[in-house]
């Protein structure tokens, strides 16, 4: 019974918890729409370029090449890479209300110098310090014009999640900026 009433304890917290800081200072969804949002109805899919459908796993970031990005919670950076359609990403983790490691995942960036050094120095960092900058690397390189620069951020739940949605969870609840979506 102790251990359902901790449980239901943790889940409210997890629901009611914001980030210490936003991604970005400005906050605002690339072209306000649903679509560059976690949204899983039929009516906000994407098209694959082999036909098929997908869900968007996280959020477009309105942001002009070279805006300075932010860590969401006190945490450290525990993967930067480069990836074929998220181009350069940074992942940070740190520790939810819920006592669990979540993963913050910065992807489509320009400069990830400064997340490289915390990595190597195995530095815990502050909400608010600036990781890297966004850009346009990865698919938005190809496929979008430089009006629609972005920062692509997800919530995780895994360091490696699964396809589709697995192992994803909606950000947009947890930032402290208000934002519309059509």
């Amino acid at each position: 019974m102790l251990d359902q009433i901790r449980e239901t304890q943790a889940a409210k917290a997890l629901d009611e918890w914001k980030f210490e800081s936003d991604p970005l200072e400005k906050m605002e969804v690339r072209g306000n729409s649903k679509k560059n949002t976690f949204y899983s109805k039929e009516e906000h899919l994407r098209k694959n370029k082999d036909g098929t459908w997908r869900n968007h796993q996280g959020d477009d970031l309105k942001a002009p090449i070279g805006t300075p990005i932010l860590a969401v919670m006190d945490g450290k950076i525990v993967k930067v890479y480069t990836s074929e359609s998220y181009g350069e990403c940074v992942i940070l983790e740190f520790t939810a209300p819920d006592g669990k490691p979540y993963y913050g995942f910065y992807a489509h960036l320009s400069d990830t110098s400064v997340a490289t050094t915390f990595k190597s120095n195995g530095t815990l960092i502050k909400a608010g310090t600036e990781i890297g900058k966004t850009g346009m690397t990865g698919s938005t390189a190809q496929n979008l014009p430089l009006s629609d620069a972005h920062l692509h951020f997800e919530l995780r739940t895994s360091l490696y999640p699964g396809s589709g949605m697995a192992d994803r969870i909606n950000p947009f609840p947890h930032y402290n900026a208000n934002m519309e979506v059509r």
